[in-house]
Parts: C-alpha cells; structure tokens; sequence
C-alpha cells in the first residue's frame, strides 16, 4: 500500500472532525523528520508552546462537544494568545498548532482569547494538580472538587471590584 492509498485508508476509517487533527499530527512528523535529516537536529519532544497549544486545541474542542457558542479563553502563554490572536500568515514550525486552533474557534458565534498572568492563574493551576493527583484523565462540568472550588472562590474575591 503506497502513502496516499495508506492517508486515504486513514481518513475514510475516521469522522471527518478528527480529519484536521490526523493531518495536523503528520503534519508535525513529517516536520521533526526534516529538521532531522536536513539540520541534524532531534526533537526530544514537545516544546512548552506546543503543549500550550494542543491544550487549547482540546479545550475549544471541549467546550464545542459541550454545546457552548460562546466563549472566553484565559490562556497562560502570552505566546500562544498572541499567535491565535494574530490574525497574519504564520509560517513559524507551530504554525500547525494555531491554525487548527483558529479553525475551531470559527465555529463559534463568539470566542476570545485572554492572556491571564500566573497571579489570575490559581484556578487552573488547583485544577492541574488535582488531576495529577488522580493519575488519569478527567473532567468536571458541574462540580468541581472542595480544593478547586475553594482556591476559585479566592480567584473570584481577588478580582471582585470594591
């Protein structure tokens, strides 16, 4: 079986929303094979950015399969808010990455993107720790557990006008 029967085979065995996502990620091989061989450069795994992004790239997918039209994105990378905001042509090695996550966001009626520093981050940051801790992946949509709730309370006080 030659490459396109072997990508036509793979894209006819998957729904069509987890076509972008497949393409994306040969995408991504076929880039870290070129840098390889043509810069001898190896890459040992994702950089920060791309972990940032592919976390975005869930969450909107998320947030879609929730029903939600709307939606406000409090990212912690500056970078890659900037990136998605950015609405020029990227021809950077994560331009992948942003663009899916552009494409995405164009099923919404509304979405922004926010840059929220460490200090706004708590919430985010209970909630990693707490999925962690459990050693699989989860989610919570309605209740979330007492130490997240309870450090999202904080959060909510912290930025309450006065």
């Amino acid at each position: 079986m030659g490459s396109y029967e072997w990508l036509s085979w793979i894209l006819k065995m998957h729904h069509t929303t987890k076509h972008n996502e497949i393409c994306v990620t040969l995408w991504a091989i076929w880039f870290a094979q070129n840098r390889m061989v043509h810069e001898g450069t190896n890459q040992r795994g994702l950089s920060g950015f791309a972990v940032e992004a592919v976390a975005v790239i869930h969450g909107l997918r998320f947030a879609k399969e929730l029903g939600f039209l709307s939606i406000i994105v409090e990212e912690d990378s500056r970078s890659v808010t900037k990136k998605i905001n950015n609405h020029e042509q990227d021809f950077s090695d994560t331009s992948a990455l942003t663009w899916s996550s552009k494409e995405i966001v164009n099923e919404f009626q509304a979405c922004a993107f926010h840059f929220i520093g460490r200090s706004g981050n708590k919430t985010a940051h209970a909630m990693a720790q707490e999925g962690l801790s459990r050693g699989e992946d989860g989610y919570w949509v309605e209740d979330a557990p007492a130490l997240v709730e309870a450090v999202a309370t904080k959060d909510c006080r912290l930025h309450e006008p006065s």
